[in-house]
Order: structure tokens, then sequence, then C-alpha cells
């Protein structure tokens, strides 16, 4: 494909997003790579300050407060806490927006158009350590059936106990006065919800898995994510946006199967797409078998997938309409799609100036 087609393949890429009003913020997060980033990684203790965005999906802009001198002079804002202080603006996805329990957050500095901010790619709640800190996150409004005086009788009962209690005994909340099934039920959604998306979180972490594609796995697996990508991380592959060399990774660490069809599809859609990045619409067919092969068997001491394997995972994912196979060129579908459509408008163009230029003769 020339540099041309290439152009042309960018535009359509953007009408394929969507033109959709995005938040300022978000913006910037995107144009990060254009004026340049800080790379520095750090992990600090902070608490929530303010809310300046929450999107519907998550994305968010909040300001925090920490005692850490190390947050860059350009990345600090006006605190009103004392010198000790410092308040700093951070973006990233389903951090909890209240200040009764500290959070550890993970990220490195991006500038923006709006400023030097913390780009999270993980965070945890910090457990609090006294029955005051226990109460007060109890309470923040975190879970939900928890107010202030429910949340006193539970640490009064549990003591430093309680969050054990959540997480193994929840039954024996129904011991703490004005605490019924139907609002243990509740308690029970909203506290396992949270803790759940926390743990997925801290296993995906060291993998470079970010926040926003952590919650997309919450979504699409619910309670079972963390059962699902620990028996079989191929299933990552069915959520738009996980790189295969991701996935495979947690697998192979996790020691499951390698012969697994959703592993070979999300090998061909890796390799379609780092074509895609070169400028080529497809792939002859021959040498994504062999590409898939090496991919697939790399660092093994022997073939573990077969030229027959991904012969097979080329032929189904054609009639799932996942790739287009014309004559032995291996097109992801939608590229196809808009090759065709492409070629009819260029070919319109083209008649409707042939008959303009014969009425005129």
């Amino acid at each position: 494909c020339s540099r041309s087609a290439r152009a042309l393949w960018s535009t359509v890429r953007m009408y394929r997003t969507g033109c959709g009003r995005k938040s300022p913020w978000r913006s910037s997060l995107e144009f990060q790579s254009c004026i340049g980033r800080i790379p520095e990684a750090c992990v600090m203790v902070c608490k929530f300050e303010y809310a300046r965005y929450k999107g519907t999906d998550g994305f968010c802009v909040f300001q925090y407060r920490t005692q850490d001198q190390t947050i860059p002079e350009d990345a600090r804002r006006h605190s009103n806490h004392g010198k000790e202080w410092i308040v700093f603006t951070a973006v990233g996805y389903g951090m909890p927006a209240t200040s009764a329990v500290d959070v550890e957050l993970d990220g490195s500095w991006q500038r923006s158009k709006y400023g030097l901010q913390l780009n999270i790619s993980s965070w945890k709640e910090v457990t609090p350590s006294t029955t005051a800190g226990l109460i007060a996150f109890l309470s923040s409004g975190l879970i939900k059936g928890i107010g202030p005086e429910i949340a006193k009788a539970i640490v009064a009962r549990f003591g430093m106990d309680t969050i054990r209690v959540l997480d193994n005994e929840p039954q024996k909340l129904l011991q703490v006065k004005g605490i019924a099934k139907t609002k243990l039920k509740q308690i029970q959604e909203t506290y396992t919800a949270t803790r759940k998306l926390r743990e997925l979180a801290e296993y995906l972490g060291p993998y470079g898995v970010s926040a926003k594609k952590i919650a997309k796995i919450q979504e699409t697996f619910g309670d079972e994510s963390l059962s699902i990508v620990k028996r079989d991380p191929f299933q990552l592959c069915k959520i738009r946006g996980f790189g295969f060399l991701t996935v495979d990774e947690i697998a192979r660490k996790t020691k499951v199967s390698l012969k697994n069809p959703l592993r070979y599809a999300g090998a061909i859609e890796y390799l379609l797409e780092k074509e895609m990045e070169k400028g080529h619409l497809f792939a002859p067919f021959e040498d994504l078998m062999e590409w898939c092969h090496d991919l697939l068997n790399r660092d093994c001491e022997s073939d573990v997938v077969s030229m027959d394997d991904i012969r097979t995972a080329i032929s189904t994912a054609h009639q799932d309409k996942r790739i287009y196979n014309e004559n032995g060129r291996i097109y992801r579908f939608f590229e196809r799609q808009c090759e065709v459509r492409v070629a009819k408008r260029l070919v319109s163009c083209l008649l409707y100036t042939s008959d303009a230029a014969d009425d005129k003769a």
C-alpha cells in the first residue's frame, strides 16, 4: 500500500471510531503524545480532594493531596491544608471519590495542555489501621447500606477484625442492630464488587494492564473475572483492545495450555494489525501462516501449535466474518469492507468525470 493509501486509511479509522463529543481532559490525554511526556513513574499514598470530572464510563479527573515531597513543582496546585500537603491532578479510571480512606496511586507523570498530571495505571485502597479510620471507611459511601451509625455499630462489635468479617464471614453482620437480611445483601453486593475489582487490579498490575482495561474485564465477566483470568486468560481476547502479547504473557506465567483456539485467533488479529501499522491492508496467506507459527511457538522447546491448527483457525475466523480471505489475501473484515467502499467511490468518481467530459464534447 502506498503512503496515500495509508493516509486514506487514517481518515477511515477516524470515522470508524466516531466523532462524538469528548471531555476536554480525555482529549488532553490524546494530546500528550504530541507535546511530550515526563517518563518518571511513582507510587504514593494520597487522600481524595476534589472531583473535576467523572464520566459515565468511569474515567476520572480527580485532585488528590499527599505529603510526598517528590511531586514535581509543575504538578503542584494550591492547598488549603497547610504547607506539608501537596495537591495535584490525577487522571484514570474507577478511582474512589472519598477522603475517608487513603489511596495508593501508581502512575506516571504526563504533560498535557492542562498541565502536568499523574496518569494512573493502578490504584488500591489502604486498609485503615485505627477504629476511627474503619468507621470513616465504612461510612464513606463506598459501601451502600452502611451509614455513620451502622458503621460505628459494626466497628464496636468487631473492632479491628471488621475487614476480615466483611471478606470472609459477612453473615456475622446480622449480629449488628439495624442490619437485616435485605440490608446485608446490599452491603455484600457493593463491598464484593469493589473488593473483586481491587483484587483483579492487583493481579493484572504487574502485566501493565491499565485501569481502563481492568474495568472492561470486570464489566464483561463480573464477579468471576479474576477466576476466569487465572483459569483461561485467553478469554481476554474477546475484549476489544487487549493486546495478544499481554494476554499470552499472562497465560504462559499461569501455566495454562497454549493450545487454545482463542489464542490462535488473537495471534491472527495481532499480526494483521501489525501489518496495518506498516500500511498494508492484507497479509499473504502463506506469510501469515508462517508468522503465526513462529509467534505461537516462540520460546517453546518444541512446536506446541501445528500448521494445521493455524490453517483451521484462519478458516474459522473467515467463517465467523472476523477476517476475509480473498484468493490468499487475508484482510481483517472491516478493512476489507472499507477497501471495497473506497474502490466503489473512486470508480463512481471516474465514471462521473468521464460522463461530464463526454457531455462537453
